[in-house]
């Protein structure tokens, strides 16, 4: 059963809009107006990065080694943080709208969206695989998800009512998940990669689908009706997701029966991101209050 949640203190109290645990469990990556990372042994600040006057980070990923995060920021640009140098170095896209962003779990592969969706090799320094959307999807920010070995990409937003997904190289879709929103906030694989779901841009619903029938999972539970959730995250074991609501609660759902295991009010308001340690041991949430907070599960 999880234990009742608890706060971390951080160094500013700002929106936290993306929270991040790196696979080992030993760092965690914060984005507000700036960028820190703070070590989950001590809980103290290791790093921090400012972005610019007046400007947040959007959403912030750790590498599979932990040595470096890439991020996004509202100055629209992507870009990635060395622990070792505390240097930033810019991805050169052209892209006039970047929002997102994810990093394979198992590959040095980063995933970035914007009016195009770009696969970039962080390891070979290239650009190495894009997708265009419809012209008429254009003025909707792609939203994608790379799989942990960075060889599979999902997109939402590239075709009305689809989830696609493709081979990186490859330029037709291999598989096609219908019913899907227009357009999403957040995209995902679970770490086996038995299912993806996808959270619609306006919180106007949770889907997920079952990879080996390619058909909605418990669609009675995962549907449009659900209009309270923000930020999203599998556990790291697949057998549960978890979800930080527009009113400030954390819930966690099996992904067998939709059964609700947790259902809490933690923040004063927004839940921006929500994440799990790589033993799924702890689940972190942070949002428009300010405040960072976990609790552990037995």
């Amino acid at each position: 059963m999880p234990t009742r949640s608890r706060t971390v203190r951080l160094p500013n109290k700002k929106v936290i809009q993306s929270i991040d645990v790196d696979s080992r469990g030993e760092q965690l990556a914060i984005g507000q107006e700036r960028l820190t990372l703070m070590s989950l042994v001590t809980q103290n600040v290791t790093h921090t990065l400012d972005v610019g006057t007046g400007e947040n980070v959007l959403w912030a990923r750790w590498s599979p080694d932990g040595s470096k995060v890439a991020f996004t920021d509202t100055r629209q640009r992507a870009s990635v943080y060395h622990l070792a140098t505390k240097s930033t170095r810019d991805i050169p896209l052209e892209d006039p709208d970047i929002q997102w962003l994810d990093y394979a779990r198992a590959s040095d592969r980063v995933l970035i969206g914007g009016q195009r969706l770009h696969v970039w090799d962080d390891a070979k320094q290239r650009l190495i695989w894009e997708l265009e959307p419809a012209q008429e999807l254009l003025e909707v920010p792609l939203v994608g998800c790379l799989s942990p070995d960075g060889e599979t990409v999902a997109v939402v937003g590239s075709e009305r009512g689809v989830v696609l997904l493709y081979k990186v190289g490859g330029k037709r879709p291999t598989h096609r998940l219908e019913t899907a929103p227009d357009s999403g906030r957040w995209l995902g694989f679970d770490p086996t990669m038995r299912y993806v779901a996808c959270l619609e841009s306006h919180a106007h619903g949770l889907f997920v689908w079952d990879l080996k029938t390619r058909k909605r999972h418990l669609p009675d539970t995962f549907n449009d009706e659900l209009t309270v959730f923000w930020s999203v995250r599998f556990a790291p074991s697949g057998k549960q997701i978890a979800m930080g609501t527009l009113g400030g609660a954390v819930w966690v759902q099996s992904l067998k029966d939709g059964a609700l295991l947790y259902n809490e009010k933690e923040h004063k308001r927004r839940v921006w991101d929500i994440a799990f340690t790589p033993d799924g041991s702890e689940l972190f949430s942070g949002g428009d209050d300010h405040t960072l907070r976990y609790r552990s599960w037995s």
